[in-house]
């Protein structure tokens, strides 16, 4: 598998409002939205879009830790190398209360509601 690249190397960046924008040839934001269409080759545009969400991902799974303080926990908890992991807040042992939330299958990850 590949190094997972950085939105910056793929040629995206976030703007003040947290959208996903094309940098311009001038090394700038633009206002340029993704396009799935980087070539007239679907099979490079798909590969394109799956290095960019993976790098979507990892950012917002950043943000999740330093911005939210979360935790990355793995689970099951004996085995992290081979595990999943969940996030958690740095107190939530001493918590009465939890909110549990499961994200579904496929592309979109926690903290993601769809990649469109």
């Amino acid at each position: 598998m590949s190094k997972l690249k950085a939105i910056r190397e793929l040629g995206y960046d976030f703007n003040a409002e947290g959208q996903l924008r094309k940098i311009g040839a001038n090394g700038c934001l633009s206002n340029e939205p993704f396009q799935f269409n980087v070539s007239n080759d679907h099979l490079e545009c798909q590969a394109h879009y799956e290095q960019l969400g993976a790098a979507v991902t990892e950012h917002i799974y950043q943000l999740l830790e330093k911005e939210e303080n979360l935790l990355r926990l793995p689970v099951p908890v004996e085995a992290p190398e081979s595990s999943t992991f969940i996030f958690a807040s740095k107190d939530y042992e001493t918590k009465d209360v939890l909110l549990i939330l499961i994200q579904g299958t496929g592309a979109v990850r926690a903290g993601q509601w769809a990649r469109s």
